[in-house]
């Protein structure tokens, strides 16, 4: 079947289009010291494949065993995957590239990848003269490198002589500046394509600027396992195998105080780091913990089978679902009014299917959810104003009986059409799942700007202090996080330009980046932001006038209601008022519930709290906060690519860590936002 036809046969059917479940994969992050002398390095480099052997196994099992867990359906058949990432250094770098592509195993496939601070020709003359061979062998063996704009600046003895003692102070401090931006940013970039750090380093000597003892503090600031071996003359041993093994939660300081472990706790700690990394859902989603748990993991697997859902035609909705979502959609468009027009993001091709899909999700429950509590509401008002049409025609004394019947018959089905909307809209979970799929859809939109600096490590959420909230919103960050680990950095080349030579060559711009992020992505969400403060703010204001208007008109009916009994209890002549008494009954029984039915809409829609948090999020990204901040950074780095001489370089540290932090907000907001409108759909009655 062609294309073109699958799509029309996925329309006129009803089926959505679904992504494809990611790989297994695990990221290795290496870092370690150059000088490896007075210790056996080929038992180094056996070590070193032992952790990766380990890791690998243990990824392998995994799996294989997939399918007997509830990791069933979220993962594809392919091999999983170990990808490797280091500097490109002589020394211990070399030896952790050499193991990777010496591993034998056919169980999982293997991924050689590199971050360097400079150009590689800069970088290769910044090597030693000996290693430079082997630095082309493991160039070529590598998948993709990253290049970062980092500025390789080794001024020689005779141009330092030639300058006047306080230029050159200066220009040495250039230099050294230079160079620690350079390797800290190598750094930053490196545990950005990492789940487990494996260090080889003397911990009696003291580190460099972006060296392997300040990586492994940036590791576990970020909650990067750490397994660590001492290659300290005094301690290291060929006979006794030790390892210490750093968790995320354990201190990196008190770890050193306790002896180093042994090949199988190695082994044993391998096991449940990759359990905890790919296959934490298992345990998160527990039935028997928590049955919101289980409904997220049916969720995650609607995600990847349901293609039902949403319908992508009208044939693959019913009336009542068609009219539901549609009531709320009439409803909305009256209250948009001169919205502002929102940048389009630009989509990155392997995390495009699935924002997608999650967003299409979304928008479907969230229709469902709005439209089945304003339905109730509009429901209810119309059984009352039948039940209340039905008490007038009584009060006249007219026999209409088959009316009468009708009217009752309407009611009934009005009541079981509410208590029917509500128990199926609180048992589909359509909010809660519209909630989740939201979080699920911001948390992706993040990697359409990330990936520009070929970080594929986004930051946490946060977390909430709600339990119940926070179990499903892990589970769905668990899938988050399975499809960035799943996406390879050769994913992320320009596909415009014919980048087929290996290893992949990706280069960072980050004056680029910054002007994307600031005019489609900050531009973008504070028009977003804009137009629901002012869409949300307008329905609140014109629900809360109408409210009161409708309790204003109560109020006058009471009134002349008062003066019909002081006319009947004096005998007045003027029997035209008396008459009017049924028609004030009606009026007075069907006001209150126009009332109920508006306070309560202004109660489930949130109006008033959506407009006051959009309006903190526009506050969040203006003048006096972000948009400030990335308009001085553009400017910072403008200003030294017009002064080369002075330019410190490795600008990508720096948009690397202010990219980050708006996508730690902007994900924390919505983080946020998923524990505030967690609602059912009420009983209107």
């Amino acid at each position: 079947m062609s294309k073109t036809r699958q799509r029309i046969s996925e329309f006129f059917s009803g089926n959505a289009k679904l992504p494809e479940k990611p790989q297994i994969a695990l990221r290795i992050g290496f870092a370690g010291n150059r000088r490896l002398s007075a210790i056996n390095q080929a038992d180094l480099q056996s070590r070193v494949s032992n952790i990766i052997d380990a890791l690998g196994v243990h990824l392998a099992d995994l799996h294989n065993k997939r399918s007997d867990t509830r990791l069933s359906g979220l993962y594809s058949d392919e091999k999983p995957v170990l990808r490797l990432t280091t500097g490109l250094c002589e020394g211990s770098d070399d030896l952790a590239a050499n193991a990777l592509l010496d591993t034998k195993s056919h169980r999982f496939d293997r991924e050689l990848g590199a971050v360097i601070p400079f150009s590689v020709s800069d970088y290769r003359q910044s090597r030693d003269v000996d290693y430079r061979p082997q630095f082309d062998h493991l160039f070529e063996q590598c998948q993709w490198l990253l290049t970062l704009d980092g500025i390789y600046d080794k001024p020689d003895t005779d141009s330092l002589n030639s300058l006047e003692p306080k230029a050159r102070a200066q220009r040495i401090d250039l230099a050294k500046r230079r160079s620690s931006r350079a390797y800290r940013a190598q750094a930053e970039f490196m545990l950005r394509h990492t789940d487990i750090l494996i260090c080889a380093i003397n911990l009696d000597v003291d580190g460099k600027p972006g060296g392997t003892a300040e990586t492994m503090r940036a590791a576990h600031a970020l909650g990067i396992p750490i397994i660590l071996i001492n290659i300290d003359p005094t301690a290291y041993s060929v006979e006794d195998e030790k390892y210490y093994l750093i968790s995320a939660n354990d201190s990196i300081f008190d770890s050193f105080d306790y002896p180093p472990q042994d090949r199988a706790s190695l082994y044993r700690q391998c096991e449940k780091w990759v359990k905890q990394i790919c296959a934490s859902l298992d345990d998160a989603t527990n039935e028997s913990k928590n049955i919101r748990a289980h409904q997220s993991l049916e969720l995650l697997k609607d995600f990847f089978h349901s293609a039902s859902k949403p319908p992508t035609s009208t044939g693959g909705r019913g009336l009542v679902a068609r009219f539901r979502e549609r009531a709320w959609e009439d409803y909305e468009r009256r209250f948009k009014k001169n919205e502002q027009s929102i940048p389009d993001d630009k989509p990155v091709e392997c995390f495009e299917p699935y924002r997608k899909r999650a967003s299409e999700l979304s928008r479907f429950f969230i229709g469902r959810y709005r439209g089945a509590f304003l339905l109730n509401y509009c429901a209810a008002v119309m059984a009352t104003l039948l039940a209340t049409t039905g008490l007038f025609i009584l009060s006249l004394k007219l026999k209409w009986y088959p009316l009468l019947l009708a009217l009752a018959l309407i009611e009934l089905l009005l009541v079981s059409f509410i208590i029917w909307n509500t128990r199926i809209a609180n048992n589909e979970q359509w909010n809660h799942s519209a909630i989740d799929l939201r979080f699920l859809t911001e948390r992706l939109r993040t990697m359409f700007y990330l990936p520009g600096l070929f970080s594929l490590r986004p930051p946490d959420a946060g977390t909430t202090q709600l339990e119940s909230r926070s179990v499903r919103q892990s589970a769905v960050d668990w899938l988050f996080q399975a499809i960035c680990r799943s996406v390879s950095p050769t994913q992320l080349a320009d596909t415009k330009e014919s980048n087929t030579s290996v290893p992949v060559k990706l280069e960072i711009d980050p004056l680029s980046t910054l002007m994307t992020v600031r005019d489609i992505w900050i531009a973008g969400q504070r028009a977003y932001h804009h137009n629901t403060h002012e869409r949300h703010h307008r329905m609140h204001e014109i629900l809360e006038k109408w409210a009161s208007r409708f309790g204003v008109a109560v109020l006058i009916i009471v009134v002349v209601d008062i003066f019909v009994l002081y006319q009947k209890v004096f005998e007045s002549r003027q029997d035209w008022w008396t008459g009017s008494t049924p028609f004030l009954i009606a009026l007075t029984a069907v006001l209150p519930a126009v009332i109920a039915a508006i306070s309560g809409l202004v109660s489930q829609s949130e109006s008033q709290s959506l407009s006051e948090r959009a309006a903190s999020m526009q506050s969040l990204l203006g003048k006096d906060n972000h948009q400030a901040r990335i308009e001085d950074l553009i400017q910072k780095i403008e200003q030294s690519k017009q002064n080369p001489d002075t330019d410190p370089g490795s600008w990508s540290g720096d948009t690397l860590r202010y990219v980050e932090q708006l996508a730690t907000d902007f994900s924390q907001e919505v983080s946020e936002w998923s524990v505030l409108y967690t609602n059912d759909v009420k009983d209107p009655g």
